[in-house]
């Protein structure tokens, strides 16, 4: 199954309900970031600090969802070494918002953390992601993340959460066997980004589209 990293960024800005409308267009999965606003509401983004994505130096758990409302995210993204260049701004989206919208799609949530954040911000965005997917009732979908304590958190509460990183480790973590990036002497793993050729019998793909 190949999931578009961050809905397609070619086309929409990243983390939209465009962008992710589009995969679905493309009949694609999609991957996407989450984060907490200062009222907590979880939300569609990858950067804590929003300088990237609105020219505005502000950072998303000090503002309310209300203010993010009216931000606008730019014509023109840089994204690593690429330049993205849209026809119109766009806008933030809240998890609610993208589950019924396209809650018929398969989803790769990605809970993601900073250094900034302790474990009390952690579990609790942990814990409303837990339950906007309960209440939704979203079933196709899979929860992952960069944090082991996130991680080991939802599985200490019986939820599966995908181990994401960037070289594998052996031995440091024996009860986490899902592990999404792509190593060729890599056991168990059941995913991988930006990956053309592998020999490796993958359940998702993770693409920048």
């Amino acid at each position: 199954m190949i999931l578009g990293h961050r809905g397609i960024m070619s086309k929409f800005p990243e983390n939209t309900l465009d962008s992710f409308k589009e995969a679905r267009k493309r009949r694609l999965g999609i991957e996407f970031d989450v984060l907490l606003t200062k009222d907590n509401v979880v939300v569609c983004c990858h950067d804590e600090n929003l300088f990237r994505l609105t020219g505005k130096n502000i950072n998303l758990s000090k503002i309310p969802f209300s203010k993010l409302c009216n931000l606008k995210i730019k014509k023109e993204i840089k994204y690593y070494s690429k330049i993205y260049k849209y026809q119109k701004e766009n806008k933030f989206c809240s998890l609610e918002e993208v589950i019924e919208e396209l809650g018929d799609i398969f989803m790769n949530i990605e809970i993601k953390t900073y250094k900034a954040y302790n474990l009390e911000y952690k579990k609790k965005l942990c814990d409303l992601v837990v339950n906007i997917i309960n209440y939704r009732k979203l079933k196709k979908y899979i929860l992952s993340s960069f944090d082991i304590e996130i991680v080991e958190y939802l599985e200490s509460k019986g939820i599966k959460c995908i181990f994401i990183c960037m070289d594998y480790i052996e031995n440091n973590y024996s009860k986490i066997i899902n592990v999404v990036n792509y190593n060729e002497n890599q056991k168990n793993i059941v995913g991988a980004y930006n990956v053309e050729n592998t020999n490796t019998n993958l359940k998702y793909l993770i693409m920048d589209c």
